[in-house]
């Protein structure tokens, strides 16, 4: 005979949340990635709560990230607002002349120069860049920022800019006289003294956070790693009524991956966290989404994501427990 069910008593409920950015509060919400979204039906009496599946872009982890407000959406100018989230766009460039007798400091920041028209802005952040394509992009933006400068002879009028990878896949930048090519300026990029140090591109160059040391061949900047196109392996998530928590979750992007797809973690009992101070009423979720080092995903992603979440809370019911009874009765 088959199997019947037996009709038990129910005191947990399982609700499934799905959940896209594109559905943010708008009067609550700070950014793209800092935002409340406020559930259809009020959850109570909440004892646990997990992510069980994501739809994120690739692209939110790019190698140069601006420092910008996440609520806005700018293209690549000198007059982009700056947010409070460091970026790994910006390096502090020193160049001495080869006799030692003049110098020039500048800011090389990859999503604020921008080439004279009708060439489009030099703004990187939202692309998969290869290793060429980092150099090709340096190439083009070191002497715009040097020109902007605006040093009367440390120009790109009198110097030539060269910028490469070698065989092994390391980053090297230099300057040279021009009709003098054994006369060369002396470069350094200023990650640990400079003014923007906290927006160092240093980890997508391949060097550490420290002023580099001109190479004594060359006179310039010489990277002594390869360099990481994708440095940023994973997107931490926050949920502000999960302080117990921090990461609430982590998710890992897969260096191949260019387009959204849904993934899911592994859904075993074993991964359920029970909460030490449950929530009475769970009505709303204040996510923030971060990259390592505190850092903001890419602005230039507008297309949304989405999460996935299961919560379990107490079953609601009408029926007094056995206890109870007995104690009536008594």
């Amino acid at each position: 005979m088959p199997l019947q069910d037996i009709d038990t008593k129910k005191y947990i409920k399982r609700t499934r949340l799905f959940l896209s950015s594109n559905d943010k509060d708008a009067n609550s919400s700070k950014g793209d990635y800092d935002y409340v979204i406020n559930l259809k039906q009020e959850i109570q009496n909440v004892l646990s709560i997990e992510l069980i599946g994501w739809n994120i872009p690739r692209y939110l982890t790019a190698s140069f990230l601006g420092r910008y407000t996440q609520s806005v959406l700018p293209w690549a100018s000198t007059t982009n607002p700056r947010g409070d989230a460091p970026g790994t766009s910006i390096a502090d460039v020193l160049v001495v002349n080869e006799f030692g007798t003049d110098s020039v400091t500048f800011v090389l920041d990859m999503e604020l120069v921008t080439p004279a028209p009708p060439a489009l802005p030099v703004s990187y952040a939202g692309r998969k860049m290869t290793i060429d394509q980092i150099a090709a992009a340096l190439q083009e933006a070191i002497p715009l920022a040097l020109d902007a400068a605006g040093h009367a002879t440390l120009n790109t009028t009198f110097y030539t800019v060269n910028v490469g990878i070698d065989t092994s896949n390391r980053f090297f930048f230099n300057m040279h006289r021009i009709g003098l090519p054994a006369t060369q300026a002396t470069v350094q990029f200023l990650f640990a003294t400079g003014a923007n140090q906290e927006d160092s591109m240093h980890r997508v160059l391949g060097l550490p956070k420290e002023d580099t040391v001109p190479d004594p061949l060359t006179s310039g900047v010489q990277s002594n790693c390869s360099i990481d196109t994708e440095p940023y392996r994973y997107i931490d998530i926050e949920l502000g009524q999960i302080p117990q928590f921090k990461p609430f979750a982590r998710i890992y992007i897969s260096g191949d991956s260019t387009r959204n797809e849904f993934k899911r973690p592994q859904d075993t009992p074993e991964h359920i966290r029970l909460l030490t101070d449950p929530l009475r009423r769970l009505d709303k979720l204040n996510i923030k989404l971060k990259l390592q080092d505190d850092k903001a995903p890419n602005h230039e992603i507008i297309t949304g994501h989405d999460l996935s979440f299961e919560v379990l809370s107490l079953e609601p019911t009408n029926v007094l427990p056995d206890w109870v009874d007995q104690r009536l009765f008594l």
